[in-house]
């Protein structure tokens, strides 16, 4: 992976967590139970000391915490680029 793919990886984690911060707080209301898990899901891997690839091995031990990142963030296309679309509109003043 690039490290440009690496940080719209990173982008689109932030961005998910912002949805489901928005979802929480009533401001944006369509996000599917099967985000909600895969987010809390991909959260628990990534802080869990536990992982397929210990952390502590240097640049190795982070590749499993990327790739399950890129895999649910994958799960959760459809709802992400929905939020996206949302956001635009919201910046630009309209309301959807």
């Amino acid at each position: 992976m690039s490290p440009q793919s690496i940080l719209n990886l990173f982008k689109d984690f932030i961005l998910v967590f912002h949805m489901i911060i928005d979802s929480y707080k009533g401001v944006y209301p369509t996000v599917s139970k099967k985000t909600y898990i895969a987010f809390f899901v991909m959260i628990i891997y990534i802080i869990t000391p536990i992982d397929f690839i210990p952390d502590f091995i240097p640049i190795i031990g982070i590749v499993d915490d990327v790739i399950i990142t890129k895999i649910i963030l994958g799960l959760v296309s459809e709802d992400l680029s929905n939020y996206k679309v949302w956001k635009a509109s919201i910046r630009k003043g309209s309301v959807v």
